[in-house]
């Protein structure tokens, strides 16, 4: 008992000791990867990468020699490009290049996290998210403006400003209002009554059982037939055994009788085959059969069908419309749409044949189709003005499109991306990193997505 309990117990010391020295080797494989990948940034000259590798390399293994050199190495690279980068964010500052200035004071936040980079990153946000909304005077005439307070105001990139030069107008006109009834007539089927008529399933049944009678008859005869032909074989068979028995002759008649016998042997072979098979078949339809009858005794020959027959009435549908054309003045330039709201009810007696009680039609108050009509209104206007906003933020991106100056078009482009709602737009944010790349190097990454937004507030759609 001792014996084998330290067996198993050395079998099992065993195997952890082999499962310990497998996870040494991944992690030392995963170690050696992170020396190898920021070795190669290192020299390839991108030296954030090549410290955040490091890092994640001197976490593993904190005295591992050839990390902490590379991380010095890299480390020193990078605070000598960030010190760079510094000089260039404050003559952006200071040479009226805010857009430029911001991505720069916001990697610089993000890389060295110090206050006064990220204290003029939000100065410069601030700033500029309010320099680059779309700026609207908007007045509403014959209609109550209150009801669209809850939705212009939250039309992301729109600031409404009295006195501002973009000056919207909005007013309902040609209101026209319609009521009609109009009288049609309705049908419903409904249960008038019962009739008894044969049983499909019955009937089926039989049509079934005249078939299979058939069958069985004619598997009966083939039986039969081939029965009497084995029997017949036989009998030749038991001839011709006998014959052979009592043969008294030459030799050649005698192998002659013998291969008649064996033919007659092979020829009954093949018949009790045959009529094994006939057999089978004749007792399957046998049982088919039985098994209809079987059914047909517990089927019932009759059932009862429900009589169904339609049933007319008259219903009066009531139909209000209200209409109003929503007429906008943008800059003195009229467009007009038109909104509509509609009702639709209807009324009609007591109609105890269908089990249908009398039905009043509810008419709503003029003031309440007014109300509906303006809250209608209301959606059209912040479409119009999200469209307004959509177009403002295009124009930074024709812009940009359009210029010649390098330094322009980021600005442009840092205009486009914080316009509007600010949806991602990838190829702007690939044209920005460029930019960048281009002129500081690859030495520090640029992510212009977070660089635009360290707080988050952007949405998260995607412009494609």
């Amino acid at each position: 008992m001792t014996n084998a309990f330290w067996g198993e117990d050395r079998s099992m010391w065993s195997k952890l000791v082999l499962v310990m020295i497998a996870l040494g080797t991944l992690a030392g494989c995963a170690h050696q990867r992170l020396v190898d990948s920021a070795q190669d940034h290192l020299h390839q000259g991108r030296y954030e990468l090549a410290l955040r590798e490091y890092d994640q390399a001197l976490r593993e293994k904190p005295d591992h020699a050839k990390s902490q050199m590379g991380y010095r190495a890299a480390k020193h690279h990078l605070d000598a490009w960030l010190q760079n980068l510094q000089q260039a964010a404050d003559h952006a500052y200071d040479n009226h290049q805010p857009g430029k200035a911001l991505l720069l004071y916001g990697k610089l936040a993000q890389a060295r996290g110090d206050s006064a980079s990220l204290e003029r990153y939000r100065e410069l946000y601030s700033q500029l998210k309010q320099q680059y909304r779309l700026q609207v005077d908007l007045a509403f005439e014959a209609f109550d403006a209150e009801l669209f307070d809850d939705s212009f105001h939250h039309v992301a990139g729109l600031e409404v400003l009295p006195g501002a030069a973009d000056q919207y107008r909005f007013s309902l006109q040609n209101l026209n209002g319609n009521v009609a009834y109009t009288d049609e007539t309705r049908q419903q089927d409904y249960l008038s009554g019962v009739e008894v008529i044969a049983n499909p399933d019955f009937v089926h049944l039989q049509d079934d059982i005249e078939h299979l009678r058939s069958d069985v008859y004619n598997s009966r005869q083939t039986y039969r037939k081939h029965r009497k032909r084995h029997r017949r074989l036989e009998r030749r068979l038991q001839r011709a055994q006998t014959e052979l028995d009592n043969f008294e002759g030459n030799e050649a008649q005698l192998e002659q009788q013998r291969e008649t016998l064996t033919e007659l042997q092979h020829r009954l072979n093949n018949s009790e085959k045959k009529l094994n098979k006939y057999q089978r078949r004749c007792r399957r339809a046998e049982r088919n059969l039985e098994h209809h009858y079987e059914r047909l005794s517990y089927t019932a020959p009759t059932v009862e069908r429900d009589l169904f027959s339609t049933y007319r009435y008259d219903v009066t549908l009531l139909s209000q419309i209200l209409t109003a054309d929503l007429v906008y003045l943008l800059n003195d330039v009229e467009r007009s749409n038109q909104v509509a709201v509609e009702h639709t009810d209807f009324e009609h007696g007591h109609h105890p044949t269908i089990e249908l009680p009398a039905k009043a039609s509810v008419r709503l108050s003029d003031e309440t189709l007014r109300d509906r009509l303006q809250a209608q209104a209301g959606a059209r206007v912040t479409d119009i003005l999200r469209g307004a906003v959509r177009e403002h933020r295009e124009a930074f991106l024709l812009a940009a499109r359009s210029s010649d100056s390098p330094s322009d078009r980021f600005e442009y482009w840092v205009a486009y991306s914080l316009a509007g709602d600010g949806a991602r737009n990838r190829n702007v944010e690939a044209d920005l990193r460029r930019h960048l790349a281009l002129e500081f190097g690859n030495s520090g990454e640029f992510s212009v997505n977070q660089l635009l937004d360290l707080y988050g507030d952007r949405l998260t759609s995607v412009e494609r």
